[in-house]
């Protein structure tokens, strides 16, 4: 075809007129490599279409009859197709984006795979427990000192602040303690389920000592031990740092955001119909053993159990 071998001479002669000394030795391997690297990078990113592949042919058909040989232009013809371009002119550009997997641009979030996943439930139902206890205790905590225990406001703003505190303390403490767990061998699986167990396991039982512990109206309490019960159950809660917080990611790194979204939207329930059942079942009873403790207990063994059963760290098929 006259045409086309002319408009790759002119392609070719275009090439040399901007780079007229040609790249030799170490210089022309690292040349190679840049622009093999960077072929590759726009395979990978799907912004390569027909009209690239056929024009680098033509190059390099051209370069041949002229005796250049690879000296001259490196080229290299890709292992796979590319992907076609969505336009019917212009070749796309190396800054070319994909929002989903490589070359599939229409990939949608699998919303329904999500919901027939035992692991997604699992964490789901663990993020909810877990906040039933936090977001009810830092509700009504200044509450229960300034009222079960007959402290005065200053007194109850104090001990009120030392439980979180404790969690604030343990947390660092968790990430370097489960990764020498991993490192040692230990299942990432059991791990997720070791520490959510501790997150869960021994707030319920500071919950039970408390309900214990607390007085009856007017009777004299035992503060200290209290406090140091709370204290306790705050600073194990924690465990949840290496237990559900990390297994979305675990389950799927593409959709681990949508998962957290998911679990989050659970875990943000308890804020309101926690609080506010405390509120009713303390005016109903008058017992704060009913209406903060045993909830609070019930509702961190259940998630122990359903977490203990459902959950996973294994890759989803869908991810």
């Amino acid at each position: 075809d006259p045409l086309m071998q002319q408009q790759a001479a002119a392609a070719a002669a275009a090439s040399h007129h901007r780079h007229p000394q040609q790249p030799v030795g170490a210089e022309a391997s690292s040349s190679a490599a840049a622009a093999e690297a960077i072929w590759d990078a726009r395979l990978t990113a799907g912004s390569v279409d027909e009209m690239d592949e056929e024009f680098r042919e033509r190059i390099k058909k051209a370069a041949e009859a002229a005796g250049a040989g690879s000296s001259q232009v490196q080229v290299s013809t890709p292992a796979t197709p590319a992907a076609p371009s969505t336009s019917s002119s212009a070749p796309s550009t190396s800054s070319s984006t994909s929002s989903s997997a490589p070359g599939d641009k229409n990939a949608t979030v699998p919303w329904g795979d999500f919901l027939k996943s035992p692991p997604v439930w699992a964490v789901t139902v663990a993020h909810f427990c877990f906040n039933w206890g936090y977001y009810t205790l830092l509700a009504w905590l200044p509450s229960y000192f300034e009222m079960a225990l007959d402290l005065n406001v200053q007194e109850s703003s104090f001990l009120t602040l030392i439980p979180y505190v404790a969690m604030i303390a343990m947390t660092p403490v968790v990430g370097p303690v489960a990764d020498g767990m991993v490192k040692r061998g230990v299942p990432l699986t059991t791990v997720r389920k070791i520490a959510q167990g501790l997150a869960f396991v021994v707030p319920a039982a500071c919950m039970l000592a408390c309900a214990k512990l607390t007085p009856a109206a007017g009777m004299p309490a035992n503060v200290p031990v209290l406090v140091v019960l709370l204290s306790l159950g705050f600073a194990f809660g924690g465990w949840s740092r290496a237990g559900l917080y990390c297994n979305h990611q675990d389950l799927s790194p593409k959709y681990a955001s949508a998962l957290l979204g998911i679990t989050n939207t659970a875990g943000a329930i308890p804020g309101v119909l926690g609080v506010t059942s405390a509120g009713y079942l303390l005016d109903a009873t008058s017992s704060w053993q009913l209406a903060l403790f045993f909830p609070t207990a019930a509702c961190q063994i259940l998630g122990a159990i359903f977490y203990t059963i459902f959950a996973s760290s294994e890759r989803q098929h869908w991810s």
